[in-house]
């Protein structure tokens, strides 16, 4: 799983045209109607990852000293004008180490993992406890850590650094060169699973145009692994996980569309098409919607998306491990699963829906009717 931050649907396909592109000549489906479940990313990654509503993450941890931090600050007197300190102290929610981290579920299968995420202030340590054990066998968060407290990395106190570099590299090609070695060491056959999840901060974020630096970047990535055969036996999914909240895009109209429809996609292995021909032309249905088709004429064809959220996702997941845990039948169609959220394994049909239906709360997060049918005209 590679997650770009803050990047929707049509940001993706103006900053990365090489790379999907690339992707696409390899069989890449994108999702066009697929929607955020919440606002941020902590909203989004935990019911991906975790299968639960990140609501019940956010309670703050009141029974652990270890987690009680002092903040001190400054107030005024309005009558003296005097100003004066206080002490208070704060708990944040976590750790999250007893919580259903979907990668633990692999792990006891014998699967090698992988987290890296680079920023400092992550998804689980943004005013969180974040994780007391590394939660995968390759966790990067120490890495980064430090890489930020060396001479050779431009100190910055806000979210994206305007150099972000690490002596003269930037952070992008940090993450994706350990991901890239990774998967030399450790996914060489088959007989040796990996799961890995990778989420780049810096050069999306912020800023739109950072996006269009890495388009070259990230096709030669996927061009390398490709070419050394990592990938042949690999399901990739290419995310965000929501639009972008921080850019003035956001205060026109196509930028409110933006922010809840993030990009997705998803990178099964050319076997499939030869063992699950229901599964994978159920995956094509559910992006291009061709199982919906109406025919009005004979010059105009109305094809229905598919809604589709991060609850899917994770229902995807659970699916895929289902398939491991049942290898006698290895079919993601016959395998012994069952939705425990409001999603639907994207091997599977996924019907006209609506919001409330597909786990996406509310009108906040939802445009219903956007992108809901595609028009073809044909001569």
């Amino acid at each position: 799983m590679i997650i770009l931050d803050a990047v929707s649907d049509l940001q993706a396909r103006r900053a990365l045209p090489q790379t999907l592109s690339y992707l696409k000549s390899q069989g890449l489906f994108t999702f066009q109607r697929h929607a955020i479940v919440g606002d941020g990313t902590f909203e989004n990654l935990v019911p991906m990852l975790f299968g639960e509503s990140a609501d019940d993450y956010q309670k703050v941890n009141l029974s652990d000293s270890r987690y009680e931090f002092v903040r001190i600050e400054t107030k005024m007197n309005p009558k003296t004008k005097k100003r004066y300190q206080i002490r208070r102290t704060i708990h944040y929610p976590g750790p999250y180490d007893d919580y259903p981290f979907i990668l633990k579920n692999f792990s006891k299968l014998n699967y090698t993992t992988f987290f890296s995420e680079e920023w400092r202030e992550s998804a689980f340590y943004n005013l969180k406890n974040g994780f007391r054990q590394a939660p995968t066998d390759f966790y990067l968060r120490p890495y980064w850590l430090s890489l930020y407290e060396t001479m050779s990395y431009n100190k910055y106190a806000g979210n994206s650094n305007p150099k972000p570099c690490y002596l003269n590299k930037l952070l992008h090609f940090l993450s994706l060169n350990w991901l890239e070695e990774f998967l030399n060491v450790h996914h060489k056959t088959p007989n040796y699973p990996t799961f890995g999840i990778m989420k780049m901060n810096e050069m999306s974020h912020d800023y739109l145009e950072r996006l269009f630096w890495i388009d070259y970047d990230l096709k030669n990535f996927f061009e390398n692994l490709f070419q050394k055969n990592l990938l042949n036996n690999t399901i990739i999914i290419f995310c965000g996980d929501h639009g972008h909240r921080q850019h003035r895009l956001r205060l026109t109209r196509i930028g409110s569309f933006e922010v809840k429809l993030p990009f997705f996609s998803m990178l099964v292995p050319p076997i499939f098409k030869q063992q699950f021909p229901q599964a994978m032309k159920n995956i094509k249905d559910n992006e291009q919607g061709m199982s919906n088709q109406y025919e009005y004429s004979p010059k105009l064809k109305i094809f229905y998306l598919a809604l589709t959220s991060w609850w899917d996702v994770y229902e995807t997941l659970a699916n895929i491990l289902k398939m491991v845990e049942q290898p006698h039948i290895f079919d993601p169609l016959l395998v012994d699963w069952r939705p425990t959220t409001p999603g639907i394994s994207l091997f599977h049909p996924i019907p006209e829906r609506n919001c409330s239906s597909a786990g996406i709360p509310g009108k906040k997060f939802c445009y219903e009717n956007f992108l809901k049918y595609l028009v073809l005209f044909c001569r």
